[in-house]
């Protein structure tokens, strides 16, 4: 699932499939759909062959090393996981918690202005403006 803003700086993209897996979802935030796709489609077919992710290691893509961090549950509050929640409220019956882990991508997937640009969700107070909510004071 991919939410687009105006700007990729204000998109993220995540994951919905891996709960059945007793895994957490994934998520990319500030990163193009196409590259943020890829990078999940990797992941998510990793978790669906055994793999499992937690945020105390990262793990390597494609070559590329990713960092994964929790997701504060604010985020989720704020609709950061609209869509997946939509999917299992389908089921009816006992809906899962959402759970989620961040994927950071190295810098240099980045021009040098765009560097650094992720918001870390794992703070409650990480700003994401396309969700339409600012952190509180």
């Amino acid at each position: 699932m991919t939410a687009q803003a105006d700007t990729p700086d204000e998109s993220w993209t995540y994951t919905i499939g891996l709960t059945p897996f007793d895994h957490p979802e994934l998520v990319i935030v500030s990163v193009g759909q196409e590259t943020a796709g890829a990078l999940l489609d990797a992941l998510g077919e990793r978790v669906r062959h055994g793999d499992r992710f937690d945020t105390a290691t990262g793990t390597v893509v494609d070559g590329a090393p990713v960092g994964l961090l929790p997701v504060h549950p604010v985020h989720v509050e704020r609709g950061l996981l609209d869509a997946w929640i939509d999917y299992y409220q389908g089921f009816g019956e006992g809906e899962p918690e959402p759970r989620a882990i961040q994927v950071i991508v190295p810098d240099w997937f980045f021009c040098a202005d765009h560097a650094a640009s992720q918001p870390i969700l794992a703070s409650p107070d990480a700003q994401m403006r396309s969700l339409g909510v600012t952190p509180p004071e």
